[in-house]
């Protein structure tokens, strides 16, 4: 439970370097102009002198060479403006290293206006004079229909004639034309023998390529070794893509030991080179503090870089950083603009952000048919958040007719996924149509009202077992049907990141994380039950530390005792903060406390309630705070049987049982 003192949710949900291998995974071969990787070393001063002076005196290759560096940084304060004065003057005399680096300016926009025309008529000129990266580029141009019909048989004879002058590049994209099928058809098995001859040519991002295809399995038997390999070999080159995904695979430690040291390390030579995806795994280590301390100054400078990129991932970070006000003041206005830009690009995560934003009215007017069509945009990418989002949807009627057979099946798609969360739902929306089945007249059972201190009723009797598996046990407990699940995050412990902190809450219908009146959390600390001299009572004192601390002057706090749960000891308590003056609207909160050692973990079940300001110690009235604890019985902690699916029967019986 998420209190002045308890910051659950202050780092976004994101690991940009791992989920779901995003950029890792990526498709290749984007359309930005394929150069030679910069070089590791750059030319002595004095060779730059000498080409300078052969360049000045109107040597074609010279001027061409000269170019080149100004538009690489190499030897040079990297200058587009001069890289385009020098290619240009080569150009004029005809040669093809100057018309295919002037190509290259066109096209990305460097140091002029991103002219594709322009862009196609330099590489045509270096091409006709047999330059293989010309002739390349001319070819990408048919494959992907760039101001043009789309021409698999043009551009496999562009392909071609440069893979005849030893460039692996035209391989790897061959093999992008099979594998997606701009040749006419799929042919998975015909685009790895080209990647593979690309890569056999020394192409880097073919080398990349085959690196991607061995860690995830696609079209080769997945084999970390072989993905770490080809990413060194063309790390090696200064290809950046394959900097970026050394760094994944040392965060991830796939085929290596974990290293954030090396993975920082990687990511920061992809950044040098002005690589967005570079720029954004730099953000994330100073975001999540991986092997270095958190930075949320640092982490937005970079993720501002790497968004200048259009990085989708990138701009989806910056509106959850403005969300949840890390390292910029929160602004609702500057989240919903990074999240519509990156979901402009698709991005599901950035998607299901904006249905948040409507549904909770943050930023924009509060639009329920909104908030459900951003959702299922999400959903229907196979995002997991969007997914349990569109069931919540359907399952209480917001923005769509309420239908639990549709929120179902939404739940199973994401529960198929191995979402906590996911699972959590589905088996609370099976468990109350099956109460619903059994007692018709508990549809219209009231919300408790909790609009004052002293008027705060028991909660309703319906109820339904909600458990979860949490790091090495099953913790469940009864929770009231008038609450919903809104809140999962498990992220690990600062200084401590082989260990976890897991919360999840539930709130009210209608009701949201951030301005509830009553919220149900269950929290787990991973290796808690360690911790020297830590019992249920101790962890409940500390939780009541954290209250007395917050609220000195109308702090209160009763004990309810000592208890089992099955064979782990439990103590119950309730804490009270009068008023609670870091809350942006000052309001009164208490808290029903269980906690309770398990085996290895540490866990709590809390039960807040929120009303009227006080300005003295509200009265606590045990018997009212005995009965929130009675509705939350039976408590159980269990441990995990492999392969068991929820609602876990095991340890909570068969739903008839309940």
């Amino acid at each position: 439970m998420k209190t002045a003192w308890d910051c659950s949710k202050c780092v976004p949900a994101i690991l940009p370097l791992v989920v779901g291998l995003g950029a890792l995974l990526a498709v290749p071969g984007s359309l930005k102009a394929q150069t030679p990787a910069k070089p590791a070393a750059k030319q002595p001063l004095d060779m730059y002198g000498s080409i300078k002076q052969n360049a000045e005196s109107g040597d074609a290759r010279a001027e061409a060479e000269l170019g080149a560096m100004y538009q690489k940084g190499i030897g040079v304060q990297q200058d587009y403006a001069e890289a385009l004065a020098w290619d240009s003057k080569s150009a004029n005399q005809g040669n093809a290293l100057a018309e295919k680096n002037l190509g290259d300016l066109y096209f990305d926009g460097l140091g002029v206006p991103m002219d594709y025309t322009q862009a196609f008529a330099w590489y045509q000129k270096a091409a006709d004079q047999g330059d293989a990266a010309g002739e390349v580029a001319v070819g990408r141009f048919h494959l992907y229909g760039i101001g043009m019909a789309v021409d698999f048989g043009q551009a496999r004879t562009f392909f071609l004639k440069a893979e005849a002058q030893g460039n692996g590049d035209a391989d790897y994209y061959l093999g992008t034309a099979y594998e997606f099928g701009m040749s006419g058809q799929k042919n998975m098995a015909e685009a790895m023998t080209w990647y593979q001859k690309g890569a056999a040519l020394g192409s880097a991002i073919a080398e990349d390529n085959l690196g991607k295809k061995y860690m995830s399995g696609i079209g080769v038997q997945r084999d970390d070794a072989q993905a770490l390999a080809w990413f060194q070999k063309a790390a090696a080159q200064g290809n950046a893509d394959a900097e970026f995904n050394l760094s994944a695979i040392y965060v991830m430690g796939r085929g290596v030991p974990k290293d954030y040291a090396q993975g920082l390390a990687w990511a920061q030579k992809a950044a040098d080179q002005d690589d967005g995806n570079g720029e954004y795994a730099v953000g994330s280590y100073y975001l999540l503090g991986l092997g270095i301390p958190k930075d949320n100054a640092k982490a937005l400078a970079w993720f501002q870089k790497s968004a200048q990129h259009s990085n989708a991932d990138a701009e989806y970070v910056l509106g959850n950083l403005y969300l949840d006000g890390l390292g910029v003041p929160k602004d609702y206005a500057q989240a919903l603009a990074w999240y519509q830009k990156s979901a402009r690009q698709n991005n599901p995560s950035a998607q299901d952000g904006l249905g948040t934003l409507y549904q909770n009215g943050w930023g924009v007017p509060k639009d329920y048919a909104q908030a459900f069509a951003w959702f299922q945009k999400a959903a229907e990418q196979g995002n997991i958040r969007g997914e349990v989002n569109v069931g919540r949807c359907y399952q209480n009627g917001l923005g769509v007719p309420k239908d639990n057979a549709r929120a179902m099946g939404w739940y199973q798609k994401a529960a198929a996924q191995g979402d906590p969360m996911a699972k959590q739902d589905l088996a609370a929306l099976q468990q109350q149509m099956l109460g619903e089945q059994q007692s018709p007249s508990a549809k219209g059972t009231a919300r408790p009202n909790s609009a004052s201190a002293g008027a705060q009723t028991a909660p309703a009797q319906v109820k339904y077992l909600q458990s979860s598996p949490i790091f090495s046990q099953i913790v469940a407990f009864s929770t009231p049907t008038t609450f919903l699940g809104a809140y999962e995050k498990t992220q690990p412990i600062p200084d401590h990141l082989s260990e976890h902190f897991y919360i999840r809450e539930s709130v009210l219908r209608g009701e949201t994380v951030d301005r509830w009146s009553q919220m149900i959390s269950v929290t787990g600390v991973e290796g808690g039950a360690s911790i020297p001299s830590m019992s249920a009572i101790k962890a409940t004192e500390m939780i009541a530390s954290g209250y007395s601390k917050t609220c000195p002057d109308t702090y209160s706090g009763i004990a309810l005792g000592s208890f089992d749960v099955d064979a782990y000891h439990a103590f119950a308590a309730v804490i009270s903060c009068g008023t609670n003056p870091k809350l942006a609207t000052p309001q009164s909160e208490s808290s029903l406390i269980v906690g309770i050692v398990g085996e290895r973990d540490l866990y709590t079940i809390q039960w807040g309630v929120r009303s009227s300001p006080s300005t003295g110690k509200l009265p606590l009235d045990k018997s009212e705070w005995e009965m929130r604890l009675q509705q939350l019985q039976p408590i159980k902690l269990c441990s995990i049987v492999s392969g068991e699916q929820p609602p876990y029967p095991s340890c909570i019986g068969s739903p008839s049982s309940q």
